[in-house]
């Protein structure tokens, strides 16, 4: 285990799971594909991962309940807008609040006024079936897929930046003078 991993797994899972954008997952595969050889330091990616989204989940619960609703409901431009969106949010977390926190940040779990029994526990759920799917399956297929590449990568990622010169070309062709179709 080199031993820049799991604190940068932790760092980069803490941060998106607080609700920044950051690649995350990027890093979870980099690391499963990297770690892939060994199981235990596979299982520490996932650990690692897991904690991190879980407990930063819990801080952006926090910060969308405590401070999120005030801003929303607060009176200026937009006031009717934002409120019947918080209502709208609330209708669907009382409908979809378990599954919906696995595709939405934490904050927006603490706005909508979702349990935070019902959030902490379907937030370590969504945190270790997120680490685990892209650290795992990294770990999985990132040495096969490695080993079938070979040389062919090479020519795929060639064969790519011919695609997106034929693409640029077909575009500037669009947009020369005398090029544009007559409609007479």
């Amino acid at each position: 285990m080199r031993s820049w991993i799991l604190p940068s797994i932790f760092g980069v899972s803490w941060i998106e799971w607080l609700g920044l954008p950051v690649p995350g997952e990027a890093a979870l595969v980099s690391a499963g594909v990297v770690e892939g050889r060994h199981v235990a330091g596979v299982l520490l990616v996932i650990a690692t991962a897991a904690v991190a989204a879980a407990s930063a989940g819990m801080v952006s619960y926090w910060i969308g309940a405590r401070l999120g609703r005030d801003l929303v409901v607060r009176p200026g431009r937009g006031q009717d807008w934002r409120v019947r969106q918080l209502g709208r949010g609330e209708r669907f977390y009382a409908r979809y609040g378990r599954l919906a926190v696995f595709v939405t940040p934490g904050w927006l779990s603490g706005i909508s006024a979702m349990r935070w029994r019902t959030f902490v526990l379907f937030n370590a759920i969504a945190a270790v079936v997120w680490a685990a799917s892209y650290a795992g399956l990294a770990a999985l297929l990132g040495p096969t897929v490695e080993e079938a590449a070979g040389d062919w990568s090479f020519i795929a990622l060639g064969g790519v930046g011919a695609l997106i010169l034929a693409s640029l070309l077909w575009r500037r062709r669009g947009r020369a003078p005398g090029a544009a179709a007559d409609h007479g």
